[in-house]
């Protein structure tokens, strides 16, 4: 299982550090402390349905991407997977989908994509069900990619646990041990990949990608190399997101709030009582909105999308003023965007984003630049008019972009 171990000096000194080391985790030490070997990644697959070509192609035309109909050759076989992971330094069993190209014999590359945000358990990938729950994401296997959809921790296999939302360590760990999984399961279906691997992502997805991308290009160890990564619409700074946000009046999506702090209050074990954060009645409506019985839309109608009225306002001065220093230090620790990614990287936002500030991916890009990388790019578009919808066209995209570099034997 893949662990990034962390060093965080108190948040009270004026010189923070931060370091970052990967190893692979372990299974537990004997009382003589004798380390034996990992355990295998892989721990079972459940075949889930197939889905022919022509239905295939009657999803891309819902999702926009008609143009690429011809190139949907492959039909896909789903398969749900669970596999070891870890949460808080502890083995846990996680899950995901995957989507394999069948119909026709190849050699394929993997794809893994990230899906967005979501709060109820049902809309977990591994959760596959014609057609209340399909990402799109799925599309992809039917030209011709290995395409790997995770849970992510919080859902699926572990939905015992509160998503550790916007959390590097356990993103990223959950990303590369699913990785590691679906090769150990390719050969059980007899499925060959080509070696190369593509990150895609979205929203949350899009951070994600980037975690991951950046764990796997600081451990070499890993013995994973990434061709290409494209993400969207991702708070890669995440204190400058918060920063921008915290400045708004209203915000829209109020559960996307109240998932980050629940989840940080959880998975960093600060054990403060949740009306530190917000006000009553929302903060004790929260542990029942955010069991993953609920999506997102029903949890907005039992919050306040007026700032000063959702959230606590020692708390939201705290954020604007500087002086919810752990909270801040914890966003600081987990954010992505200052490091140099040596691998063909390229970023998308929507200029009409209302939940994602556009300016966190310029400012990242820049970030990413000054730092010396010549392999990150910035395509800003203006061809949807919301965060949600951006979505769509950063897809057609990505498509035509992965196309241009994927191996065909």
């Amino acid at each position: 299982m893949f662990q990034i171990t962390r060093n965080i000096h108190s948040v009270f000194n004026p010189i923070f550090s931060f370091f970052l080391s990967v190893t692979l985790l372990l299974s537990a030490c004997s009382q003589d402390d004798v380390l034996s070997p990992p355990p295998p990644y892989l721990s079972s697959f459940e075949e889930l349905t197939m889905v022919p070509v022509n239905t295939t192609k009657a999803f891309a035309s819902f999702f926009g991407l008609e143009e690429y109909a011809d190139q949907i050759v492959y039909d896909i076989t789903l398969y749900k997977i669970s596999y070891h992971s870890t949460y808080r330094d502890e083995a846990v069993l996680a899950s995901g989908l995957i989507a394999v190209p069948t119909g026709k014999e190849g050699i394929f590359p993997l794809l893994s994509a990230h899906h967005g945000t979501i709060f109820s358990n049902a809309d977990a990938p591994s959760n596959f069900n014609i057609p209340s729950n399909v990402s799109g994401f799925e599309l992809l296997a039917s030209l011709g990619y290995i395409t790997l959809i995770p849970d992510y921790l919080g859902y699926g296999a572990s939905q015992n646990l509160l998503h550790p939302y916007y959390d590097f360590e356990h993103t990223a760990g959950a990303i590369i041990d699913f990785i590691q999984a679906a090769k150990e399961f390719l050969p059980e279906i007899d499925v060959e990949e080509n070696g190369q691997l593509f990150l895609f992502g979205y929203s949350e997805g899009g951070y994600t990608t980037v975690a991951a991308l950046r764990a796997i290009e600081e451990n070499p160890a890993l013995d994973l190399k990434v061709t290409a990564a494209a993400a969207g619409a991702g708070g890669y700074d995440i204190v400058n997101m918060v920063e921008q946000i915290s400045s708004w009046k209203t915000y829209t999506y109020p559960a996307y709030l109240a998932l980050v702090i629940s989840a940080y209050n959880t998975t960093n074990q600060w054990n403060r009582p949740l009306t530190d954060f917000f006000q009553e009645p929302y903060a004790s409506r929260l542990e029942n909105l955010l069991d993953g019985s609920q999506g997102g839309s029903a949890i907005n109608a039992q919050l306040n999308d007026t700032l000063e009225e959702l959230f606590n306002p020692v708390f939201l001065t705290g954020l604007k003023e500087g002086s919810e220093t752990t909270v801040i230090e914890a966003f600081r620790v987990n954010s992505v965007h200052n490091w140099n990614p040596r691998t063909p990287l390229r970023l998308y936002h929507e200029q009409d984003d209302e939940i994602i500030p556009i300016t966190n991916s310029a400012s990242t890009f820049a970030q990413m630049q000054d730092n010396g990388s010549s392999q990150v790019a910035y395509f800003p578009f203006d061809e949807a008019d919301s965060h949600s919808t951006g979505f769509q066209p950063m897809l057609e995209h990505v498509i035509s972009w992965f196309e241009s570099l994927k191996e065909t034997p």
